[in-house]
């Protein structure tokens, strides 16, 4: 994710301090909720446009100010950016809380809504078998493009890092680590160690440039130390409820899972993709996942959306929209809370490295689970032979890497290629 370099002189007129409404946040958000395929990366370009390019009401600056505050703090970046710019030009919570909500909810409600109909077969109930073997096919075709997706998104985000050996090294070193010992606690401790070293062996050259104050939220209430607070208490809280009341509901199995997931994803999105496969592969198969990602990838809106699908498919409709509530929360209030002490938390050298070697430590997960996913959807199933499920992901990730496609027309292309293969399979049975 390349961070804005823009020059405010290129862009007259731009208007740090003109405030916006409510309404015109609104309408802005809800229009990016609708329009924002692409994931993370497209999500910065489309703000960058309209905030700077075409309405002017945000300098480059600014922007890349709370861009880089974005990707320090735990949590969804483009939800989180686009939050801390509502706040900023609304001077208000509320105003970020109405941009949160325009831009999650209307890709959140389709994910939960489609896991409903698949979890009681709504989609196949009245397909024969040979109806029902194409889709499969074309589904699992589809499948093998979103994997591409993982593995694209992973080279993405490496390529901020691509100057470091040393944190190429973590990237690789955590990959091949966690590929072998594919286990929760193992992430947690690659973390935490990749960002003691990174902090011991620093390089000066990627430290965040000291930001200057050029806003004030001082009469924004909740943002800062209560939001902290708050983040902590909850927290607790969580843990507390599981412990006592797991074993009479599975509500509080996935309220712990994804708020503990929500606070820990630093890197970017795509993270969410190993902390998920590692935190229900007990009770949801890969393929439940995969379908989780892919549908997540044809659908504008944040990569932690998948909260929803995974929760509505565990336990109905209520269990996804709480689900996604308590992945986004940890996020959104350490957002709040570092708003209010943005000059300190990016003058923080040491905080910077630490959270640079976390990152790239979760960047090489993000190679692991492709990794995975590669396996469950090329070699693991009974309509493709692996050597042209291989093909058909190697295809989607030409089309991604070097020839720079759209992913829905990427994941198009691997649906055509899997009914190609299902009306193969028709012929020769």
């Amino acid at each position: 994710m390349a961070d804005p370099e823009l020059k405010k002189e290129l862009i007259p007129n731009v208007d740090d301090d003109k405030k916006m409404t409510n309404y015109e946040i609104f309408k802005t958000c809800l229009y990016l909720g609708v329009t924002s395929f692409g994931g993370p990366i497209a999500h910065i370009g489309m703000f960058e446009k309209i905030f700077i390019k075409e309405n002017k009401l945000i300098s480059p600056t600014t922007f890349s100010q709370l861009f880089a505050l974005a990707n320090v703090v735990p949590g969804p970046t483009s939800s989180q950016l686009l939050t801390a710019i509502a706040i900023v030009k609304t001077k208000s919570l509320q105003g970020g809380i109405i941009s949160f909500l325009c831009f999650n909810m209307p890709a959140l409600i389709v994910m939960i809504s489609f896991a409903e109909f698949i979890k009681t077969n709504y989609l196949t109930a009245d397909l024969d078998q040979n109806s029902l073997n194409i889709l499969q096919t074309i589904a699992i075709g589809i499948c093998q493009g979103a994997v591409a997706v993982v593995l694209q998104a992973g080279m993405s985000l490496s390529s901020k890092i691509k100057n470091s050996n040393f944190q190429l090294s973590i990237t690789i070193v955590s990959a091949i680590i966690y590929l072998s010992f594919n286990q929760y606690y193992m992430m947690i401790i690659l973390m935490t160690l990749s960002g003691f070293f990174s902090t011991k062996l620093h390089e000066e050259k990627f430290l965040i440039p000291n930001p200057q104050k050029i806003f004030e939220l001082r009469s924004v209430k909740f943002i800062g130390i209560p939001a902290l607070a708050t983040f902590f208490v909850i927290y607790v809280l969580v843990y507390v409820f599981y412990f006592i009341f797991n074993d009479y509901s599975i509500n509080f199995y996935l309220i712990e899972s994804f708020y503990r997931i929500g606070a820990l994803i630093i890197g970017g999105g795509h993270v969410v993709i190993p902390m998920v496969l590692n935190e229900f592969e007990k009770i949801l198969s890969k393929k439940d996942i995969l379908n989780a990602f892919t549908l997540v990838s044809l659908l504008p809106g944040p990569m932690f959306n998948i909260a929803g699908y995974i929760g509505a498919i565990v336990n109905g409709i209520f269990s996804g929209f709480l689900s996604a509530f308590f992945i986004f929360l940890p996020g959104m209030l350490l957002l709040f809370s570092s708003l209010r002490f943005m000059t300190w938390v990016n003058e923080k050298p040491k905080l910077q490295f630490f959270l640079r070697g976390v990152s790239s430590s979760a960047i090489g997960f993000i190679f692991t689970s492709a990794t995975i996913l590669w396996y469950d959807s090329c070699v693991k199933n009974i309509h493709f032979h692996f050597l042209l499920g291989t093909m058909n992901f190697f295809i989607s990730f030409l089309l991604l890497e070097k020839y720079k496609m759209n992913v829905l027309f990427v994941l198009f292309i691997a649906a055509v290629y899997g009914f190609v293969i299902s009306m193969y399979n028709t012929f020769i049975s």
